[in-house]
This record gives C-alpha cells, structure tokens and sequence, in this order.
C-alpha cells in the first residue's frame, strides 16, 4: 500500500502515462492501413481531381484504350468494381501523408 504522497503521485502519473499511450495508439491504429476501395478515393481527393480522371491516368500508365478506360469506369459506377490496375496504380501514388489527411478528412479522426 501507497502510504506517502509522493508514492500515490508517481502511482498515478503512471497511470496517466499509460491511458495516454493508449489513446494515443488507438488513434494512429485507425488510420494505419485503409481498404483498397479507399485508395482511389484518397488518390482523386490528394490530386483534387475527380475519380474518372484517375481511372484515366491508371489507364494511360498501362496503355489502354479510352474506350477500355470508359468502359471500366462505367462498371465501377454501375456495380462498385475496381480494376485491378486503378488499384495499384492507386496504392503507388497514394503517400502515408495522404492517407493521414484521407482519414482526417473522412473518419473524422
């Protein structure tokens, strides 16, 4: 038992240190990683620009066709599906600083 006063303020400054390191933890934990549905978004708000126009800048790098690229976005729109290649395009332009703002921006957090 903590019978002096300088006892119980270490025991609770250590306390405090520990519900700190906790918060602080479960804050950056959120935004460590984002699903890959995620990345084209944060790519289009870090470019400010819109998500057709990365669909066509993913598919510039990888030569296709405009009506290919259309053809995908359009499908994107109708059933959620990203393509592969706007997906790696997309996780290799986003950088962690985006994905910070992203979730700031986003999640609220």
């Amino acid at each position: 038992m903590i019978s002096t006063a300088e006892g119980i303020f270490f025991t609770l400054l250590t306390a405090l240190y520990f519900l700190a390191a906790a918060l602080v933890d479960k804050r950056t934990a959120r935004c460590r990683a984002i699903r890959e549905d995620e990345y084209l978004s944060c790519l289009a708000m870090a470019r400010q620009c819109s998500v057709y126009q990365v669909f066509r800048s993913a598919g510039a790098d990888w030569r296709f066709s405009a009506a290919k690229i259309d053809s995908d976005f359009a499908y994107y729109l109708r059933e959620g599906f990203i393509p592969r290649y706007v997906v790696r395009f997309s996780k290799s332009h986003v950088t962690p600083e985006d994905v910070k703002m992203y979730c700031l921006m986003s999640r609220g957090w």
